[in-house]
C-alpha cells in the first residue's frame, strides 16, 4: 500500500487522547493531522477514514478527511483544519456558564442526525457491529453471553433505520463559534438513538472520575448537568426519569460496554458494569 511518509518538522502538536494525537500545520492553517499511536491497527484507520468519509457525503457538519500518511511506524490522517476550534467540553471548562447553551445545541445536532433516515449501503448497522464484536469476544460466556444475545435481538427488533454518530459525547462535538461539528465518527452507523444515548449517559454517571478529567477536562457534576439539560432539550420538558430511561436503555448500555472491550481490551470495570446493569 503506497502510503505517504512525512516528518512531523511541519506540524505543531495541539493535543491528544486515547487513540493518538493531534497537530496542527505549521504553514498551512487548513490542515490538521490526526497521528494514530503505535498500537492501533492499520486497517481499522483505513477503516474509519472511509466511514467518515461516508458521514460527509451523508450530510453529517464534520471536518473532511484526506490523505493517509505515515510517521515512522504510526498511521495518520491529514484532515480539514478547524480554525479556533474547541470540544464542547473544553469550551465547559474553561467558561462554565455556557453549559446550559451547549447542551442545548448538542441535543438539537442529535435530534436532526437521529432523524435523518439511512439511504447509503455503505453506513453500516449498529446492532451488526455488536453482533460482530460479540462473536469475537469470547472470553463473555455463560449468562452473561445471554443476556447480551437476548439485546441484540431487541436492538434487532427495535433497530431503526436513521444516522447515529456512535460515539457520542461532548469531547466528539467541537465549535469554531459560528459552527458545530461532529468528531470522531469512525463508529458512524445506524440504529435506535439510544445506542448514542447510553454513550453520553455513561460519561455522565458511569465513567471513572480521573479517566472523566483526563478525558474531558470536566468533573462528574459537571457531566451530570450536562446530561439534565441535554435530556430536556431533546426528549422534551415531559422528558422521562433517569431511572425509567435506564430501564428503556438497559439492552443498550448493555451492548455499549462491547464498544469499550473493543477498542480497550477486556478491562474487569466492564464485567462489573454489565453486572449492575443487569440489576437495573
Amino acid at each position: 500500500m503506497g502510503i505517504k511518509q512525512i516528518t512531523l518538522d511541519e506540524w505543531v502538536s495541539c493535543g491528544g487522547g486515547a487513540q493518538g494525537d493531534s497537530y496542527n500545520h505549521k504553514t498551512n492553517a487548513s490542515l490538521m493531522l490526526k497521528l494514530y499511536g503505535e498500537q492501533i491497527n492499520w486497517d481499522d484507520v483505513i477503516e474509519e477514514v472511509t466511514i467518515v468519509k461516508v458521514a460527509s457525503d451523508n450530510g453529517v457538519p464534520c471536518p473532511a478527511p484526506g490523505e493517509l500518511v505515515q510517521v515512522g511506524n504510526r498511521l495518520g490522517v491529514i484532515y480539514q483544519r478547524i480554525l479556533n476550534k474547541k470540544s464542547f467540553c473544553t469550551a465547559i471548562s474553561e467558561n462554565p456558564a455556557i453549559l446550559p447553551e451547549l447542551s442545548v445545541r448538542m441535543a438539537n445536532m442529535a435530534l436532526a442526525l437521529h432523524s435523518t433516515p439511512v439511504t447509503d449501503s455503505r453506513v453500516p448497522s449498529q446492532t451488526e457491529k455488536f453482533a460482530q464484536i460479540l462473536d469475537r469476544l469470547t472470553y463473555i460466556q455463560g449468562s452473561m453471553r445471554q443476556e447480551l444475545n437476548n439485546a441484540l435481538d431487541i436492538a434487532a427488533r427495535n433497530e431503526t433505520h436513521t444516522l447515529l454518530h456512535g460515539d457520542f459525547h461532548y469531547g466528539n462535538v467541537i465549535t469554531d463559534g459560528q459552527k458545530d461539528y461532529f468528531i470522531d465518527l469512525g463508529a458512524f452507523c445506524y440504529g435506535h438513538p439510544y445506542f448514542d444515548l447510553t454513550m453520553l449517559y455513561f460519561t455522565a454517571f458511569f465513567a471513572d472520575e480521573e479517566r472523566r478529567q483526563q478525558d474531558f477536562h470536566i468533573n462528574g457534576e459537571t457531566t451530570r448537568r450536562f446530561w439534565e439539560h441535554f435530556k430536556k432539550a431533546y426528549f422534551g420538558p415531559d422528558a422521562k426519569s433517569d431511572k425509567e430511561l435506564c430501564h428503556e436503555m438497559k439492552p443498550y448500555f448493555l451492548l455499549r460496554t462491547l464498544f469499550f472491550d473493543n477498542a480497550m481490551g477486556h478491562w474487569p470495570l466492564f464485567d462489573k458494569f454489565r453486572e449492575a446493569m443487569l440489576e437495573l
